[in-house]
């Protein structure tokens, strides 16, 4: 009987000893000894054989004296691409830029359709007074029957005024009325009196035509231009007004009455 167990005992040494890792001790274990033998029994399987396609790693645990392997498969397909995410918010407005350079000019646009007519001017007036008619008054004009015109003054109170007649006798002066008021021309009654005064005649020089503007070119006070006359623009205001000429003998110191024949007038009234 003692030695069927004494065979045994020898049976499990030789099993154990079979068990042990490389360069292990065959002394009797502890029972920690033990322990870590039966881990180390357990664990210390070598690893399969690395496969195609399969990464092995091995590492030895110092405590156990094992060796521990893992082994990495092969990396799997790209997955499929997954749907857009929704927009973001708008970002803050970034500082304006510099401005460019000036583009070339374009080509021309066809020509635009014609403006409406324009308003007609206005037509003259125009009278006249044969004569002969004569005054000796030199301290104020009188009417002696015209020339009279009826013209209406548009907005701007602008008109052009073309006077003219054959003075013979003594010098002298015309001037133009509206509505019965002297129209007032800004000569001087220093140079031309009684004054204000349109123009003058010199009748002393024998029947000549003077008129509109004062400055015939004889040094004698206001006369008018010899010859056909030309117009003068005068202020005044808006609306229809009778225009009219009226006579004085100039202060000359003369006896013979100043005479008029054949006085013209001519009123336009100007936009």
């Amino acid at each position: 009987m003692r030695r069927m167990r004494m065979g045994m005992v020898v049976t499990l040494l030789a099993a154990g000893a079979l068990a042990l890792p490389a360069g292990a001790s065959a002394e009797p274990e502890t029972a920690a000894s033990a322990e870590a033998g039966s881990a180390t029994a357990t664990t210390a399987k070598a690893p399969k054989k690395s496969q195609r396609g399969r990464r092995t790693t091995c590492r030895r645990n110092a405590r156990t004296r094992t060796r521990v392997c893992t082994v990495r498969g092969q990396r799997g397909r790209r997955g499929a691409r997954g749907p857009a995410g929704p927009q973001g918010p708008q970002g803050p407005k970034g500082d304006p830029g510099e401005t460019g350079p000036q583009g070339p000019a374009g080509p021309a646009g066809p020509q635009g359709p014609a403006g409406p007519a324009g308003a007609s001017p206005a037509a003259s007036s125009f009278a006249t007074l044969a004569g002969p008619v004569s005054t000796s008054d030199d301290t104020s004009f009188v009417s002696l029957g015209g020339p009279t015109v009826t013209v209406t003054v548009p907005a701007s109170g602008l008109i052009q005024v073309s006077a003219s007649a054959i003075g013979d006798g003594d010098d002298g002066v015309i001037a133009l009325y509206q509505d019965g008021a002297i129209v007032d021309t800004g000569v001087d009654t220093a140079i031309c009196d009684p004054g204000p005064a349109l123009f003058g005649t010199l009748g002393s020089v024998g029947p000549l035509r003077f008129g509109t503007p004062i400055g015939g070119g004889f040094l004698v006070g206001c006369v008018g231009v010899v010859g056909p006359p030309s117009p003068v623009v005068l202020r005044t205001t808006p609306g229809t007004h009778a225009f009219e000429l009226r006579y004085a003998k100039s202060r000359c110191g003369c006896a013979d009455p100043a005479t008029f024949s054949d006085v013209q007038l001519i009123v336009t009234p100007l936009p």
